[in-house]
């Protein structure tokens, strides 16, 4: 597998300007997403609904994709820092208005035809829930 970075590049800024269609169009078709706060592998329309969650929870989000990296076992490691204003709903918490600043990584398998096959994004789960304020137990 090549690394294809400009389907990464196009990945994270999708997500940065909260363009769930464009999100998207970077997946081939079958292709899954997940993180510690999914409870499992999204596909499809799913993940624009995850996408959509978050930007309504965190109107101001915005994520400083760092660089990228292919491991050799062909997956690309692409870390990233989230910042944002919990301004709506997450995860059943009302907003509490305290900002984050959430680092975390996001482990990329793309398709021969340069299409993200699957992201798996890994961050501190209890981290978040302590810059929000929100209980962890």
């Amino acid at each position: 597998m090549i690394m294809d970075t400009d389907i990464i590049e196009a990945y994270f800024e999708a997500w940065d300007l909260h363009d769930c269609d464009a999100i998207l169009e970077t997946y081939a078709n079958g292709g899954s997403y997940s993180d510690p706060a999914t409870g499992g592998k999204l596909e499809g329309a799913a993940i624009a609904e995850y996408a959509q969650a978050l930007f309504t929870a965190f109107p101001d989000m915005s994520i400083e994709y760092i660089g990228s990296v292919e491991a050799n076992s062909g997956l690309i490691a692409a870390p990233w820092i989230i910042f944002g204003t919990h301004d709506g709903p997450l995860m059943g918490n009302e907003a509490t208005g305290n900002k984050i600043v959430l680092p975390g990584c996001d482990f990329i398998k793309t398709t021969e035809g340069g299409l993200i096959e699957s992201v798996e994004g890994l961050w501190d789960i209890k981290d978040l829930y302590q810059q929000l304020g929100l209980s962890t137990t």
